[in-house]
């Protein structure tokens, strides 16, 4: 009963609807929209910036108004962790590194990185409450971690062979590159976002934490991975924003 207290079910689900995002993105669902040559990308990445600002004055006016303040403890409490009710809460940053992943990275690195977080984490956390036995001076187990490499090693390698086997292009796939490239690519995100994962503390009144954090380094980690490990063209993998809005 006592770990059923310590994880919050309605959080992890919440958290698992930002699996909307990469979904979108993968299923490129506004191609050629407004004459757009990336249409999706610069939906989403609206959609992002406006969910970014709906968030911030939402956490403005809880913080200046104790009123708003019980309103959103009522209506959204569950959700947030115990300290998150005097602090920011998570979903800030969580959108916050959305928006820079989609923004800078092409599409098969905004997805990864995204599903690393949001797949990646709730498993580690359920393996850590329910059968952590080594834990780390932090509170975070041995298991845990291992349960995120694992998840996050399955969800990265499913994501590469659906992309290959159903013609989603790719920066890896059209440079012809094979099964040993994917093992590159992805084994050092995935390793060096457990290690996120694993020591990442919450500074800054919430702002800075693993829902930014996680995102960020393995995009980063996955662009340079591909650019300076598998050859990868820098102008393909670290995008320009100002194209965002490229016409066709």
């Amino acid at each position: 009963m006592a770990n059923s207290v310590r994880f919050n079910y309605a959080r992890k689900l919440w958290h698992l609807l930002g699996l909307i995002v990469p979904v979108c993105y993968y299923l490129d669902v506004f191609h050629g929209a407004f004459d757009l040559l990336n249409a999706t990308r610069a939906v989403v990445s609206v959609t992002l910036v406006l969910c970014l600002g709906i968030i911030l004055l939402v956490e403005y006016f809880r913080f200046q108004s104790p009123g708003f303040q019980k309103f959103f403890l009522a209506v959204a409490g569950i959700l947030l962790k115990e300290e998150e009710k005097s602090r920011l809460n998570g979903t800030l940053p969580y959108f916050l590194s959305c928006t820079f992943v989609v923004f800078l990275f092409p599409p098969e690195i905004s997805i990864l990185s995204m599903l690393f977080l949001v797949i990646g984490d709730p498993s580690a956390a359920w393996v850590g409450t329910f059968y952590g036995k080594r834990r780390f001076s932090n509170g975070k187990s041995v298991e845990g971690i291992i349960a995120f490499v694992v998840v996050s090693a399955v969800v990265g390698f499913s994501f590469m062979y659906v992309s290959d086997t159903f013609g989603k292009q790719h920066f890896l796939k059209s440079a012809g590159f094979a099964f040993q490239n994917h093992l590159v690519f992805l084994v050092p995100a995935i390793l060096i976002s457990a290690l996120t994962e694993l020591y990442c503390g919450t500074y800054w009144n919430g702002l800075i934490d693993d829902n930014l954090l996680i995102p960020a380094v393995s995009a980063v980690v996955l662009g340079f991975t591909a650019w300076l490990l598998l050859g990868v063209e820098p102008s393909t993998i670290f995008l320009n924003p100002a194209d965002l809005f490229l016409k066709v």
